[in-house]
């Protein structure tokens, strides 16, 4: 992790998002991949009172990734 890296943090709103959200993380971490000799990222999941199994999702994938 170099220190001269810019920080770039991506907040998205997830409602019954359950079903998608592995996709949109997948590609959201493709493109951000190419960025990362200039760019330091994080996502933030900002999470509604979803009906459906988003916050289960998200802590699978915050689990996954080292970020």
């Amino acid at each position: 992790m170099k220190a001269d890296r810019k920080k770039l943090c991506v907040v998205a709103p997830a409602y019954n998002e359950g079903n998608g959200l592995e996709n949109f993380y997948s590609s959201l971490k493709s493109v951000l991949e190419t960025i990362e000799s200039t760019y330091e990222w994080s996502l933030i999941i900002v999470i509604d009172p979803s009906q459906d199994n988003t916050v289960e999702v998200a802590r699978d994938l915050a689990q996954s990734d080292p970020r």
